[in-house]
């Protein structure tokens, strides 16, 4: 009996009632394999509003989550890789081995996209480096200059330190400002910018004010872990979110323990009329709340 091939639709198989289809036959011998159903209008029109339904909780899925599946689907592939081969060889004439071949690439493509969260991240991190590698360090009177020294030499010696904790907790730096002079200033306080990577959540760099050009990193997958994170800090001076989600800016708005919120803005800052307000171990006064 020739098999009727069926739509996936919204989370399950269906049956189409279509009065159109397409044969598949095997080209070596004629043989009717299956038939595959044009799907009218009004089938179309229930795979869009399926998706259109799914997409508000899909667009915020974090990309680690969505590439799940295709984990998945990678590790089925490889498990019936012979048995796909077949089916392509039966369909449309190829050799077995060069069904087999297309099968490889096509796992390999899905290598690809199970690696995309890592790309993405990996071009964030690309333009981070090269804006700190790049930053003009000088005298604060000189043209052109984009950051100056640290206060004192006990404060340089203080960022070093806290750079070389990172490090031996295994960060990896990506940028390294120590040890550097800058012409014409052999004897300043300079340290230039400093990116480190690889941070575990438990790590000095994290949790201390560092009052220096030091940029750490830490991957997280979802906005709730970002607020976590900045949360369980003792200081709450300041803290942003880059997102074109306006649930994620809300939610962060709302939650984050900082004294200063910031969406899509490097440095929060309060207007005029309003005080600076800094929170837990950030606050010094005696208001603290």
């Amino acid at each position: 009996m020739t098999q009727n091939i069926r739509n996936y639709i919204n989370g399950g198989w269906c049956e189409i009632d279509a009065t159109e289809f397409v044969e598949v036959v095997n080209p070596a011998t004629q043989e009717l394999l299956a038939k595959t159903p044009l799907s009218n209008a009004e089938t179309v029109d229930t795979v869009a509003q399926a998706a259109a339904t799914a997409f508000p909780d899909w667009r915020n899925t974090p990309a680690g989550e969505r590439i799940q599946p295709l984990f998945k689907l990678k590790t089925l592939l490889e498990e019936h890789i012979d048995e796909i081969a077949r089916l392509i060889t039966l369909e449309n004439g190829k050799t077995v081995g060069e069904a087999i071949g297309e099968m490889r690439r096509a796992i390999e493509n899905v290598e690809v996209a199970c690696g995309i969260p890592t790309m993405m991240l990996g071009d964030f991190t690309e333009a981070i480096v090269e804006a700190a590698a790049t930053r003009v360090v000088g005298s604060g009177l000189d043209d052109g200059v984009e950051m100056g020294p640290v206060i004192s030499p006990a404060s340089k010696e203080r960022i070093e330190g806290i750079i070389a904790t990172g490090i031996e907790e295994g960060a990896q730096i990506l940028v390294d400002g120590r040890g550097k002079q800058v012409a014409g200033y052999e004897t300043g306080n300079f340290i230039l910018p400093t990116v480190i990577s690889e941070l575990n959540t438990a790590s000095e760099v994290l949790k201390t004010e560092i009052f220096g050009p030091v940029l750490g990193m830490v991957h997280l997958d979802t906005v709730e872990s970002a607020i976590e994170l900045v949360n369980s800090s003792e200081y709450g001076n300041m803290a942003c979110l880059f997102t074109s989600s306006g649930a994620a800016a809300r939610k962060f708005r709302h939650d984050v323990q900082a004294g200063n919120v910031g969406i899509n803005i490097g440095v929060a800052a309060p207007m005029a009329y309003f005080p600076f307000s800094g929170w837990k171990e950030s606050f010094f006064g005696t208001l603290h709340g």
